[in-house]
């Protein structure tokens, strides 16, 4: 019997010494896979509002970065592109490529396309601010290479509608891109049975509220010789859209460019806004977003009013959790300030701000803080536009000063009543010298995509190029305006409407060019940045320009030309 028991406590010994030496090896495993884990290379990741995060470089694969929630790194911000970069071992070295993204790759401060990096290398991507860690000894060749070769991105993931430029859109072709917003997005197409040009919006949203009131603008019909026409409106594969008279011309925004307008010209384009307004008005339709960028100006047609009733959906508006719809707060009206129903008054108000801009190259009221703005209309009495430009006669100063009253029944009571106190000659066509600086920046429509039939065209040769001896000029290398060619004389503001009315990353006041001690230098005043020769332009600083200097501005790049 004692023996037996001897036995059994040897074999618990036993047993309890294998557990000991098992728990001991799988504890060393665990320690040297863990020591390998954190000798891997990484990327530890910055965003600008704290989070930090470490991403490890996989020993497969690519590491994408981009706002697609499918992205090995997701960097929501509209900064930032659907498939924005990757990030892949080749050669024994990690390799950096942007994928063609809409506002750039930054690697240590310079915007690139593709480049090797190194230990420390800093990559800006919108918000994020990426640092490639390699720990000493590390090798790349021990991560399986890949064999796509750089300058061949993957496919895109642009979403519902992402590659609606090369496709038709029921009976429309499309032929570029005119603009995007949150919204929607509107191109220039070609209905296919009838072969006119159309501006096409699609809704980019499934939010109920916004479909519907999409809907009702599309229903909309008005027949005027200044409002842009709604022709046609419907679904196709479950996305709405509204097919509209495409204006070829420019907006009154890019055609006062900072400056005033002869007392005679600027009449004349409010004697055509408010006749389309008042028009309007009569059929129970109150636009609510009046402002220079929906003023179109046509060679043959004058001001062509943009986005009527749209502007309540789609147009520069905040729509608050409550539903409440605000207008751009530069031309906003006192009521819309409070939150109150808008009225006929309300766009003769805006209408009252576009004119005070026209005679002065200012708004009434003005900000860095839109909510400032908006207390401005709510309390604060305009400086007379009289003060700002002497040749304002008194019989106008007194009516714009009268159409900005707090309280609308103060208002002129329609428009053509503020057309009639202002003296605008109704019915007389814009001046000839004005017609031809609008045909002059008239942007080419051009078949880009061969996707059309018989489409009008205008040749890039016979857009202006240099325009004399002497003369400075940005060339566009890039884009939907690749080739135009835009003046610069004295002291230059170049914006979205000059580059690329689509792309929401330019400002509409980007950067200032002005010529000094025989050079043109360059300011940036933009939100998201200018790049000059690949380095970032710090917001304030100048920088000097010489023949052939590459200008970055959101996914477009100028040249700029000076012969002299």
């Amino acid at each position: 019997m004692g023996a037996v028991v001897v036995i059994l406590l040897v074999l618990l010994l036993i047993i309890a010494g294998a557990a000991v030496g098992v728990a001991i090896w799988m504890s060393q495993k665990a320690s040297h896979a863990g020591a390998a884990s954190g000798e891997r290379a990484h990327l530890q990741v910055v965003f600008a509002n704290g989070p930090v995060r470490a991403i490890a470089l996989p020993r497969r694969g690519v590491v994408t970065i981009g706002r697609d929630a499918g992205c090995t790194l997701p960097v929501e911000h509209h900064l930032v592109s659907r498939r924005h970069a990757r990030i892949m071992v080749e050669s024994n070295a990690w390799l950096l490529e942007d994928t063609e993204s809409a506002n750039g790759t930054f690697l240590n401060g310079r915007s690139v396309m593709g480049a090797r990096l190194k230990p420390g290398d800093m990559i800006e991507i919108g918000p994020a601010r990426i640092t490639l860690v390699v720990p000493a000894g590390f090798n790349p060749s021990q991560v399986v290479t890949q064999s796509r070769p750089m300058g061949k991105p993957g496919p895109s993931t642009g979403g519902a509608g992402g590659n609606t430029s090369h496709q038709l859109f029921g009976n429309y072709a499309v032929v570029r891109s005119l603009g995007e917003g949150g919204f929607g997005k509107i191109m220039l197409a070609q209905d296919q049975r009838d072969r006119r040009l159309v501006a096409l919006k699609l809704l980019n949203t499934a939010d109920d509220y916004l479909t519907q009131k999409f809907r009702q603008e599309g229903a909309i019909k008005l027949d005027h010789q200044h409002i842009a026409r709604i022709y046609d409106a419907g679904e196709v594969n479950g996305r709405s859209y509204i097919a509209m008279e495409y204006v070829e011309g420019i907006s009154l925004y890019k055609l006062l460019n900072g400056r005033p307008l002869p007392i005679e010209t600027a009449l004349i384009i409010a004697g055509q806004i408010l006749l389309a307004l008042e028009y309007a008005h009569r059929n129970k339709i109150i636009h609510r977003d009046i402002k220079p960028e929906n003023i179109m100006l046509s060679v043959h047609h004058g001001v062509k009013i943009i986005d009527f009733g749209i502007a309540k959906v789609l147009s520069s508006v905040t729509r608050t959790r409550d539903g409440m719809v605000i207008g751009t707060p530069q031309y906003m009206s006192y009521e819309q300030a409070m939150g109150q129903p808008v009225t006929p008054a309300s766009d003769i108000y805006a209408t009252a701000i576009v004119i005070y801009e026209m005679l002065t190259a200012n708004v009434p009221f003005s900000a860095d803080q839109s909510i400032d703005i908006v207390r401005m209309h709510q309390s604060a009495l305009p400086m007379p536009p009289g003060q700002l430009n002497a040749n304002i006669p008194a019989s106008i100063d007194e009516a714009i000063m009268r159409a900005l009253e707090k309280e609308q029944n103060l208002r002129f009571q329609s428009a053509i009543e503020f057309a009639t106190s202002l003296g605008c000659p109704l019915g007389k066509p814009l001046p000839p010298e004005i017609i031809t600086e609008i045909a002059r920046q008239t942007p080419p429509v051009i078949n880009e995509r061969s996707n059309a039939s018989h489409l009008p065209t205008r040749a890039p040769s016979a857009l202006p190029q240099m325009t004399g001896q002497g003369q400075a000029a940005l060339r566009v290398q890039s884009g939907p305006r690749r080739g135009q060619v835009i003046a610069i004389t004295g002291q230059t503001i170049i914006g979205r409407l000059e580059i690329d009315p689509s792309d929401g990353t330019i400002s509409r006041q980007h950067f200032r060019l002005e010529r000094q001690n025989g050079r043109y230098l360059i300011w940036d005043s933009s939100s998201h940045g200018t790049v000059v020769d690949g380095t970032r332009l710090r917001n304030g600083t100048s920088h000097p320009l010489k023949h052939g200097t590459q200008i970055q501005v959101g996914q477009t790049i100028l040249i700029y030309e000076d012969q002299t």
